[in-house]
């Protein structure tokens, strides 16, 4: 990949922790959604839907798990912080299990019970996914990514 200039302040943080005395962990976060989620492309898909207007896609077809539930974010770190044996490094988290780029629309518009309107895009952009094995190894079971967007979207729309 080719990171921006916020990606490589990120490497470049993880690589003086890396020679650091001390065990410290760095979290490699994706959108974060749960209640009071702002600026990410999850957040602007739900209120795109929610305004009746027309979500513009990339590689709809593509694989995508690029969430993590604020709930499972805390659910992670309390149970690392309570393990005396985790050293430190880099560890990604995300949902687990995926859903197209295409369903994640159509999940957030079917919980709002709308009917989306989606133009897809040339893919002219690159898609990834999120490798949570490291995480996973350590006892991490994130939310499937489905159920994570539903969620997310009853959170939402709660009164």
């Amino acid at each position: 990949l080719n990171p921006d200039l916020y990606g490589e302040t990120k490497h470049l943080a993880e690589r003086i922790f890396a020679v650091s005395a001390e065990a410290v962990v760095s979290l490699r976060l994706p959108a974060i959604i749960g209640p009071g989620a702002t600026r990410n492309w999850t957040v602007s898909v739900l209120s795109k839907l929610r305004f009746g207007e027309t979500v513009r896609i990339f590689n709809a077809d593509a694989p995508f798990n690029n969430v993590i539930h604020a709930e499972d974010i805390a659910t992670f770190a309390a149970y690392y912080l309570g393990a005396s044996s985790n050293g430190g490094g880099a560890i990604p988290l995300g949902s687990a299990g995926f859903v197209t780029v295409r369903g994640v629309v159509e999940t957030l518009a079917t919980e709002l019970g709308l009917t989306p309107r989606i133009e897809v895009a040339p893919d002219a952009r690159h898609s990834f996914t999120i490798d949570i094995s490291a995480a996973a190894a350590l006892g991490f079971a994130p939310m499937d990514t489905p159920d994570a967007l539903v969620r997310y979207a009853r959170e939402e729309t709660r009164p």
